[in-house]
């Protein structure tokens, strides 16, 4: 398999969960522009892209920015999941 290799990080406990990710991946993208837009995070709902979207533009200090592909997977309809696939139902 040949690609880019999986990274684990973590997020000492007593953090602000969002802020410390939204930080880290700012940190890990650098200088690139475009480094953020090429990231996806799988989080559990909507909500949690939610708040992480508010962590990157508060940390942004208004500056417009990529995000990282915010993928829920909680609260997806089925229909929504085939969108994101570009399946169909069947």
């Amino acid at each position: 398999m040949s690609g880019p290799a999986a990274s684990l990080f973590t997020i000492p406990a007593g953090n602000a969960f969002v802020d410390s990710l939204a930080q880290g991946l700012l940190r890990r993208a650098g200088d690139d522009p475009l480094a953020l837009a090429g990231m996806t995070l799988l989080l559990p709902n909507r909500r949690a892209a939610r708040a992480v979207a508010e962590a990157f533009l508060r940390l942004g200090e208004g500056r417009p920015r990529l995000l990282p592909r915010l993928l829920p997977l909680g609260d997806l309809e089925a229909e929504e999941l085939a969108l994101e696939s570009g399946g169909t139902l069947g």
